[in-house]
Formats: structure tokens, sequence, C-alpha cells
């Protein structure tokens, strides 16, 4: 009762003493208001300049300000005809049975063109953006960074807005209508709409989203793109998403792939977010829930994990409702193929723990078959273990989660030739070094005498004959002087 009590004074107090400053600026403020202004001097001096502000955004939020955004069948009619507008374009159709896309899409080959017709139903909808910068940087396939978003009209522009989950309360009704005030959502950036499509929705100019804002998107990766010598290498359309790579010169005149995937994330999974104990080191998705008291428990964090359940709870041990799927790029080497699969498939044992079989499945992708070369590694349905011939000695292993919850949707382990050359330099060189410090004359006349002991010779590799050579060279020799030690000794002693 005491700390409540205490609680609710220092409210009342935090409040009256806002209340009071509130007050007292209000009168300086009117105060100023109503003195005559100085002679010679209009009435709105002091007061600062209006800003003009670019034509889109003060549209949009002269459109925010009147409640929204929308538009009637009477502003559709003023747009172009589709027909006009897609003229010499193909739409893109991946499936095999020409199935309706997320997207539908349109290209125009000679020019790197791009028209998009927005899903129905766009403006309730989450869309997930995953970029990766796939061409002409030394990380290239390394993932870059998603986009969490929704589209939202306004006359005759739509905007993508991203909305605002680092803020969050699960406390009562006022609460959430205070933060939802306070923490808004935030505009990315807006397109204009150029057409109404075949199947009634907003089209848009997609060149000028993935193009003409690449930098939005990938920052200095993308400076200085030229969008005059920027083209499409490749447009795919499905179901449940959409894959573009559009490829130009940026600053310097390097020429850089982009890579877009664009989805949907279900609302409901089934997946329930699991909040991290700070004794285990996890990566983690944070919010702040400000219907929390306390200021430990305010901070949420949850893990980021898979949504792996086993098929049947009965079992004491289950196969997995649906497996981590990974495969290995047709760009690791063959002679490592094995070798990676083999360390990617361990992992099974931890999930075995837990009860369930198999959690993980690996696959081979390769383009001697032909075998998973329909999947992009930056599609983000699929999970790949890629190879960078970089010489640059690293491996990464970055994912992309639901921002909401922390679910992994897509992970890509990065790999690179230069561990092998680290591996087998310390193999080969330091370690043989570091084996033969401080060995003693004594030491390196035994080592001559058996020289298949010699750390230098047994570490070598089999590339090495020279070592190799050496060592036969070595064994006989010290054959040659026992055989001479025992001839010349009395038989009393060799039999001994």
């Amino acid at each position: 009762m005491q700390t409540r009590d205490m609680i609710k004074r220092l409210t009342i107090l935090a409040a009256g003493g806002a209340f009071a400053f509130a007050a007292v600026a209000a009168q300086v403020s009117n105060a100023d208001r109503l003195d005559p202004p100085v002679e010679g001097e209009s009435a709105d001096a002091g007061q600062p300049e209006s800003l003009e502000l670019p034509p889109n955004i003060a549209a949009l939020r002269a459109a925010m300000a009147a409640g929204g955004g929308g538009a009637s069948a009477n502003d559709d009619d003023k747009l172009p005809k589709f027909a006009d507008v897609s003229k010499g374009f193909r739409k893109v159709v991946s499936t095999a049975d020409g199935s309706r896309s997320l997207y539908n899409i349109w290209v125009r080959d000679k020019d790197g063109q791009m028209l998009a017709e927005l899903p129905a139903g766009y403006e309730r909808q989450f869309h997930f953006m995953a970029m990766t910068v796939a061409g002409g940087d030394l990380w290239a396939g390394l993932q870059g960074g998603d986009r969490y978003f929704k589209w939202k009209r306004f006359d005759k522009r739509v905007a993508m807005i991203e909305p605002n989950l680092g803020t969050r309360t699960t406390g009562d009704q006022e609460s959430k209508a205070s933060v939802d005030n306070i923490f808004t959502d935030r505009v990315l950036l807006d397109v204009p709409i150029v057409a109404m499509g075949p199947s009634g929705q907003p089209v848009i100019d997609l060149d000028a989203l993935f193009v003409g804002n690449a930098r939005a998107f990938f920052g200095g990766d993308a400076a200085g793109l030229n969008p005059n010598l920027t083209t499409v290498t490749s447009a795919k359309a499905f179901p449940e998403n959409v894959e573009i790579s559009v490829e130009g010169p940026v600053g310097g005149g390097a020429i850089r792939e982009f890579h877009y995937s664009v989805s949907m994330i279900p609302n409901n999974t089934g997946y329930k977010p699991r909040e991290a104990d700070q004794r285990v080191g996890f990566f983690t998705t944070s919010y702040r829930d400000l219907g929390k008291f306390n200021n430990d428990e305010k901070w949420v964090r949850y893990i980021n994990r898979w949504n792996v359940e086993k098929a049947d709870s009965k079992l004491n041990m289950s196969p997995p409702k649906e497996p981590i799927v990974f495969y290995i790029e047709h760009t690791v080497p063959v002679r490592y193929r094995r070798f990676v699969r083999d360390g990617v498939l361990q992992w099974n044992k931890a999930f075995e723990q837990v009860g369930i079989d198999n959690a993980i499945e690996v696959y081979y992708q390769d383009k001697s078959t032909g075998a998973h070369m329909d999947k992009d590694p930056e599609d983000r349905r699929y999970n790949f273990i890629r190879w960078l011939s970089n010489d640059i000695s690293t491996a990464i292993g970055p994912s992309r989660v639901d921002p909401r919850t922390g679910q992994i949707l897509d992970a890509d382990v990065v790999l690179t030739d230069g561990w092998i050359r680290a591996f087998w330099y310390q193999y080969s060189k330091t370690l043989p070094d570091i084996a033969m410090e401080g060995m003693g004359p004594d030491a390196l006349a035994w080592l001559e005498a058996h020289p298949n002991w010699d750390p230098r010779i047994r570490m070598a590799a089999p590339s090495e004959p020279r070592l190799h050579a050496a060592a036969a060279g070595a064994s006989r020799r010290a054959a040659l002087r026992r055989a001479r030690g025992r001839r010349g000794r009395p038989d009393h002693a060799r039999r001994r």
C-alpha cells in the first residue's frame, strides 16, 4: 500500500508540475502575442518563415492532415489508360500454370523499365522486402537490409510506410491510445501511380522505386547508380513473392547488381515468441513496452529463432512439422561440399535433445546437373550456404526475422576462400614451427634418425613431395647407419 500511495502521489505531483509549467508557458506565450507590434514592424514580424515543401511531400502532408489517402473512381478516370502506359512491355510469368503472382510485373527489355500492379487489399497488408547486393562487390551475396512496410494511397501517389514497432504497450486502452498518438509510423518514400491495372489496383513505376530510390534501400553501396545504364537482369513473379535484380554502374564506374525480394509474412503462423535470458547469448528482436511500470521490465527482448516443432507431440522422437532446409550454393567448390554438408547436419544432434529428428535438411545446388538452379540465393524463401572467393578470411551467418516476433524467416551463411588459405597456413606452416620451438641438438638428432616423427614432415601436404622425399632419404640414411653399427659390433653385443 505504501508503494502504491507513493506512486499515486508522485504521479499527481508530476502531472501537477507539468500542468503548472504549461500554464506559465501559455501565459508567457499569450503575453507575447498580446504585445502590440513595434512601430514600423508588421504583426507577423518575428514569426518563422514558412518553408516551401516539395510538391509531392506537401501533397502527402495535406492528404494525411485531411484524414488519410484513398481516391475516388473519378480520380482513377483521370489517370492514363493502362493499355497506353504498358505498350512495349511484357508480363512476367514465372509459374508453370501461370497462376496469379503477389504483384503483377511487366518489363520493357529494351530500356529496363518496369511496372508493378499492387496486390488487391494492399492497404491492409504488410510486406517484407529483403535486399542483397548480388554482384560487383567483395561481399556480394551477403544479406543486406530489410524493410517491413505497407502501401497507402494518397491521391495519385502511393507511399511506402514503415510501422513503428520499437515502442509498444500492453497496458490499458488509454496507454495504447497515447502510444499510438506519439509513436507514429514513418513514410519511407512515395512513388506516382501511372495507371490502374487490369485487376483494378494501382500500377506504379517499379523502375523509379528500385532504381531511382536504390540508395534509400542500399545506402552507400548504390551511391551514384546511373539509371540510364541500369538494366533488369532478372524478374520473377510468384504467388507469394516477387524477385527483381537490376544491374548498373555506381559511382566510380563499378558495375553492381542489386536484388530485391518482396514477400508477405503471414499474420498467424502459430509461432510463439520466447523472451531472451540474459545469462545466455542470443541475437534478439527488442522493443519497449510502455505498459510496464518497472524499468527492468519495459524492455522486451525476443530470441531470434526458427519455428521448429514436432510433427507429433506425443512421440518422444518425432520428425519436424517443417524442417529447416539449407541449400549449398553451386559456387562452393565440389571438393568441400561434403564437409560443409556434414558440418551443418551436425546440428541435428542438438535438436535430438529436444525430441526432434532430422530437423535440418541439406541439399546441393549444382550447375552441371541443374539441381535446384531455379532457386535464387537472394530469395527470402530459401536458406543458402554461399561461397565467396574474395581472399578474405571470415565466415558469417546473418538471418532475417519477423520484426514483430523474432521468428527467423531466412538465413544465408557465407564462407570464404580466405578461411581455407588461413587454415592451410596455420596447419602446414605455423604449427610445425611452434612444434620445433625449444628442440635441442639431441631432439633434432633423434628426428633426423626418425623423420616420420618430424612435425614438419607429418603435417606437410601430400602436394609437397620435396619434404616427403627428404624424409624418405633421411630414413634410408638412418637405416644404413644402424646396419653399419650392427656389423661393426661383436656377436655378443649384437645379441643384446
